[in-house]
């Protein structure tokens, strides 16, 4: 039996094995197992070491299917060194290429999206109106708040919209 499709876009996935990455596999694969037919766009992995796996290296979308999950990575630019400039871009390099990839992928009835980026809720709240379907945008991480507690923003205008 199968249910309603359900597209999740999140930056971290399995095989990574911390942070919000277990929780985005574990979410997909609870409700995969339910009956669901689900999709998830992600970055092919990098974190905690900012480096891809060479399995992983050279692609700029690649498939996979792990426990009923369909999992679409695509591409993300990952700076040697991280830095406020170096992470914008490698932020902004998966904004653009997982909106590129939902683009190639059966309109969902439900988005499930999954912060950081906070950028990505612009791709929520974009393809929820051209699909016409509703969007969850989960923001289990405040980064506005770690990143002026690690003195990456100085400027209060960044942080407007931070809850603390």
């Amino acid at each position: 039996m199968s249910c309603n499709p359900i597209l999740f876009i999140g930056i971290n996935y399995w095989p990574e094995k911390t942070g919000i990455a277990v929780f985005n596999t574990g979410r997909c694969e609870f409700l995969a197992a339910k009956g669901y037919e689900l999709t998830m766009i992600t970055a092919f992995p990098y974190y905690p070491f900012w480096e891809v796996p060479v399995e992983y290296r050279g692609y700029i979308f690649k498939s996979e299917r792990r426990n009923g999950v369909n999992i679409l990575r695509s591409f993300i630019y990952v700076p040697k060194k991280v830095s406020t400039i170096t992470r914008i871009l490698h932020e902004a390099s998966f904004l653009l290429s997982s909106l590129l990839r939902a683009f190639l992928v059966k309109k969902p009835d439900l988005l499930f999206i999954v912060s950081p980026p906070l950028g990505l809720g612009l791709s929520a709240f974009f393809l929820s109106k051209l699909w016409n379907v509703p969007y969850i945008f989960h923001v289990p991480d405040l980064q506005p708040d770690a990143a002026r507690d690690l003195g990456m923003i100085k400027s209060n205008f960044f942080l407007i919209f931070s809850i603390s």
